[in-house]
């Protein structure tokens, strides 16, 4: 108990206390967030593995791509932080709301999905042989991502 209070301990304590923290006040959103968290790994994983079955493996655009999949923790966190300020909003002018994050689960829902296509785009590009109806559904749903949706019917 020596050391339990010494700087380097008084740091992972107060680390330890803040995920704990999170973790009791995201509980019903970890698998949510947990499904964002790995299909981020697994798209990053397979992107990279594209680039260097190409030969075109660059230590910039790695580094570019997790700075945008960290953005999107930005993201999800502010899509939290509306749900709280709405909330927050909706006590103070007494009206009762249970509604669960709606907006951070949206933004998290929505990044994992988007994360999880460009797998399997990065997969089919790697030559990982795919159904074709599998293939089908993604083109669908790259269009819908990008806005193409209604003109690829």
């Amino acid at each position: 108990m020596n050391g339990l209070l010494s700087q380097g301990s008084a740091a992972r304590w107060t680390i330890a206390g803040l995920a704990a923290l999170a973790m009791a006040e995201f509980q019903y959103y970890a698998p949510a967030l947990a499904l964002l968290v790995f299909s981020i790994i697994l798209d990053y994983v397979t992107g990279m593995v594209k680039a260097w079955m190409k030969g075109e493996l660059d230590s910039r655009v790695g580094l570019q791509g997790v700075i945008k999949k960290l953005c999107y923790i930005l993201g999800v966190a502010v899509g939290f932080c509306a749900d709280l300020l709405i909330s927050l909003v909706a006590a103070t002018m007494g009206l009762a709301t249970e509604l669960p994050a709606l907006l951070g689960l949206t933004v998290t829902m929505m990044l994992s999905l988007n994360e999880l296509l460009s797998s399997l785009e990065n997969l089919g590009q790697i030559g990982v042989p795919m159904p074709d109806a599998l293939k089908r559904a993604l083109a669908q749903l790259t269009g819908v991502f990008e806005g193409r949706g209604e003109e690829q019917r």
